[in-house]
């Protein structure tokens, strides 16, 4: 557990970070699954990879668009810090293009046009983000590969990881004379050092197409130097050449994207994904999510199983329960061994846990249950504090005044004192304690209490109105417990 995040399989593993299925725990028993990209330990003491991955973060949730993975929240907590982003039941386009080859034929030409262009729509997307004062964002993606190309079983293409991207304000920047991405797909200019752009992205996304066209690799080599030397030269044959079968019609569009002077290319990733339209006709996402079950089907199976558990294992833990580590609980249980009376300065969230937990999980934790008289004067106690505080309120609604039309206008301020009525200190205690920390912080930049929040809204100034009187203190009972236990008089009943 990481904040209200459980963390479960890993989905794929990178030198930077690995890849989970993740579980959100909310409030009122809701729950979501997630994926979880993970931050190496030992690269999460490194100020460098540390700023790099908050970046990615702050990049991609600019960028809404279909074909983008939805970036949700950025967690940090202790020594983790993660990213949580939409989990889409699915495959990279790395491992169905292995797929496909393994079956002996590349994608059909309808499937990689339908592939490439949601590619294209999305990378424009991300090139005409902006920022929230509505500046362009200038991203630029660097890393445009089969692994970070994601396709659904819903047929969508999705572009992931912008780990690498450039924008402008990113707070950690490349290096002099390091280069960033997978070599068989940069574009020769950002060899030669020169800036990248759009452009950059477009013909990285055309060598992808080339390869969902043909089935091979365009640039192949024994080492990095050879493929170096491959993209510099920056002659290349098309795709209808390398696949017998296929139309010369995606020709022109390949050859336009491949160009070695940038200048030649495409000028935006929509003016190309329009020129592949119209070439040929486009699979629908339908055909395109049959291809991914085709390649992929004992996979996506197998994940859909370790899915359908998880949620399963969720579904059945209390809420209280759910958000809770195993150190937690075996903490409450030391408290509730302790303290079986159930008095006592007892972490209440902790203890309410091991309470409410399955009769599975309290025998695996071997977690006691006060009984007895203990539990019986407990419960009658707590019962006859509910029901007078009911009475109390009523009576006091009666008498009072409503509210004021000013008053719904502004965030009410906490009361001096937590309880109105007489109740014994611990179920206080345990009632302030269970409210405040419901719902902990959850993200590295917002640090926000679901009870209010952060900021007091703005409202439009209107004429001055004349102040209320307050309404006099309700005296029948001059006197209230604070959560310690500890009685004190209201100073206006004086």
């Amino acid at each position: 557990m990481v904040g209200r995040y459980a963390i479960h399989g890993r989905i794929a593993s990178g030198g930077m970070a690995t890849v989970h299925i993740g579980r959100l725990a909310g409030s009122a028993g809701f729950t979501r699954t997630v994926a979880i990209k993970r931050l190496h330990a030992h690269l999460a003491q490194d100020q460098q990879f540390v700023l790099m991955f908050i970046d990615e973060a702050r990049i991609a949730a600019r960028i809404h668009h279909p074909n983008v993975v939805q970036t949700l929240d950025v967690v940090s907590a202790g020594e983790e810090l993660l990213l949580v982003m939409d989990y889409v039941p699915g495959e990279s386009l790395s491992r169905l293009m292995h797929a496909s080859t393994a079956h002996g034929h590349a994608a059909p030409p309808r499937i990689a046009a339908a592939v490439m262009s949601g590619v294209l729509h999305g990378l424009h997307a991300a090139h005409e983000a902006r920022d929230e004062k509505g500046e362009p964002l200038e991203i630029v993606h660097r890393d445009v590969s089969p692994q970070n190309v994601l396709i659904g079983i819903d047929g969508i293409p999705r572009l992931i990881d912008f780990g690498v991207a450039t924008a402008v304000g990113r707070m950690q920047s490349t290096s002099a004379g390091t280069l960033k991405g997978k070599m068989s797909y940069m574009a020769p200019e950002r060899i030669r050092g020169d800036s990248a752009d759009r452009r950059s992205d477009i013909y990285a996304t055309t060598v992808l197409l080339w390869e969902m066209l043909t089935g091979k690799r365009l640039f192949r080599g024994d080492d990095e130097t050879q493929i170096l030397a491959q993209v510099l030269k920056g002659w290349h044959e098309p795709p209808s050449v390398h696949a017998p079968g296929l139309s010369p019609v995606f020709d022109p569009v390949v050859m336009c994207g491949l160009s070695l002077d940038p200048t030649l290319r495409f000028t935006t990733a929509a003016e190309m994904a329009r020129a592949l339209e119209a070439c040929a006709g486009l699979a629908s996402p339908a055909e395109v999510g049959d291809w991914v079950q085709a390649m992929a089907g004992e996979e996506l199976e197998r994940r859909a199983e370790t899915i359908a558990r998880v949620e399963s294992q969720s579904g059945t833990m209390p809420a209280a329960v759910e958000t809770l580590s195993q150190a937690d609980l075996q903490t409450s249980i030391s408290d509730v061994r302790s303290s079986p009376s159930m008095s006592g300065p007892i972490s209440s969230r902790l203890r309410v846990a091991a309470l409410a937990a399955p009769p599975a999980m309290r025998a695996a934790l071997r977690v006691t249950i006060p009984t007895g008289p203990a539990l019986i004067v407990g419960a009658l106690a707590i019962t006859a504090g509910i029901v007078l505080a009911t009475i109390l309120a009523l009576r006091s609604r009666s008498e009072s005044p409503g509210p004021s039309p000013s008053a719904s206008a502004s965030w009410p301020t906490p009361p001096a004192t937590v309880a109105a009525v007489p109740m014994p200190a611990e179920t206080a205690a345990a009632s302030s304690t269970a409210i405040a920390t419901e719902e902990p912080a959850l993200s590295a930049t917002t640090a926000v209490s679901p009870a209010r929040p952060a900021a007091r809204p703005t409202f439009p100034v209107g004429p001055a109105v004349a102040p209320v009187a307050k309404p006099r203190a309700n005296c029948d009972l001059p006197y209230v417990y604070d959560v310690d236990g500890v009685k004190h008089y209201k100073r206006e009943c004086n």
